[in-house]
């Protein structure tokens, strides 16, 4: 069942805790940038990463969203590979950074 709600869309969030939110910026339920902000407002959820794609090419929009400290913002259309090594090279930075960190044991 798709969500019909940001409020759906963030208790989904909350149930699931993913490691990273992929979102479109124009949904059914909300834009990407409601979206963004509700998670950036809530303080369970305000680290969680984002990456956006669309197909606004407006710089203001980009500039806007990109304030709120997205992983990526991705025109559409997008190669699934190119979406694939983006995701790629946000868990491998945040496996070096988290090895990186005191008392760990990597």
């Amino acid at each position: 069942m798709a969500p019909e709600s940001l409020y759906d869309v963030l208790a989904a969030i909350h149930a699931h805790r993913p490691a990273l939110v992929i979102t479109d910026y124009e949904m059914p339920a909300c834009n990407g940038e409601s979206l963004i902000r509700a998670l950036r407002e809530d303080a369970a959820l305000q680290d969680t990463p984002v990456i956006v794609l669309s197909t606004h090419r407006e710089a203001e929009l980009v500039e806007r969203l990109s304030r709120w400290n997205l992983v990526a913002y991705a025109l559409k259309p997008i190669r699934p590979e190119e979406l694939v090594e983006k995701v790629k090279r946000f868990f491998q930075a945040k496996a070096r950074r988290a090895a990186a960190e005191p008392g760990s044991s990597g």
